[in-house]
């Protein structure tokens, strides 16, 4: 989607005060217009900041229309987002491109919805088509056309305008062989960024290991070097990312420390 682009001015012109209330008005009516086909009307005073990227080769997009956390019609208990997506982790847009090929989602994202945005009845004047004559509205407008739908009483764009819903594209966790995740499922845009959630999560794993020899008796035959023990650490925790970063998965050298047999990273687009 391409955002609209105003030909350039000469600087000495003056402005027209008119034509800037009108174009003021008329961007308070588009914004205004998308809150109500993003289910965000009313609970919100404005949507996002437009959503740009560059796919790998090189070609720019653009949201214009951009939510982050999904419509509470898709939030609740009945849901039809699939199990594995977090309605807050979501981001939905409001756009004309559709496609649920991965390949059409921002790096990191993947399409979990999509649907026609539709028509509304007007929530300014509800669908009366005037406003009223109730005391929050001004003076001036009681009884006149709704400045949000101009008198028609619906919102309508067309059938083309759809709304998106964007999950982040891996989930990570981390638990015991043939049980579900003790910790998790988490959400994340990135391998990387998984990776150093749970690099995080295990720091007290890896500190474990490098203070094992705090825990033996220094007297005995099981004395073991510090520094060997701080070596182990370190050795763990790269091994942990390198497989991590390969496989999507690593299974502990000492889940007895670790209070888990394995954490993984998994790619939600390839399920």
């Amino acid at each position: 989607m391409t955002t609209d682009t105003l030909p350039p001015t000469d600087a000495t012109e003056t402005p027209d005060p008119v034509a800037a209330e009108r174009a003021k008005r008329e961007a308070w009516r588009e914004e205004t217009t998308a809150m109500v086909f993003l289910d965000v009307y009313g609970s919100q005073s404005s949507l996002d900041k437009p959503w740009t990227w560059v796919d790998a080769d090189g070609t720019g997009h653009s949201y214009r229309f951009v939510n982050e956390g999904c419509p509470e019609w898709l939030s609740g208990y009945d849901s039809p987002l699939p199990s594995d997506v977090d309605p807050d982790a979501c981001v939905c847009v409001l756009t004309t491109i559709v496609g649920s090929d991965p390949a059409d989602a921002p790096p990191g994202y993947r399409v979990v919805s999509s649907y026609q945005a539709g028509e509304h009845d007007c929530p300014e004047c509800e669908g009366r088509g005037t406003l009223g004559h109730e005391e929050y509205v001004p003076e001036d407008l009681r009884g006149k056309a709704c400045p949000l739908c101009e008198g028609d009483r619906f919102l309508y764009w067309g059938e083309e305008w759809q709304v998106v819903v964007f999950a982040p594209r891996y989930s990570y966790g981390s638990g015991m062989s043939g049980c579900t995740y003790d910790n998790g499922p988490h959400t994340a845009t990135s391998k990387e960024e998984a990776i150093r959630a749970l690099v995080e999560t295990f720091e007290d794993y890896f500190e474990a290991i490098a203070n094992e020899w705090l825990d033996l008796d220094q007297d005995s035959s099981d004395y073991v070097d510090s520094e060997d023990c701080e070596r182990k650490a370190e050795a763990e925790e790269q091994a942990m990312r390198a497989a991590l970063k390969a496989d999507g998965c690593y299974r502990f050298t000492r889940p007895d420390l670790a209070g888990a047999d394995y954490c993984e990273i998994v790619d939600l687009t390839q399920k």
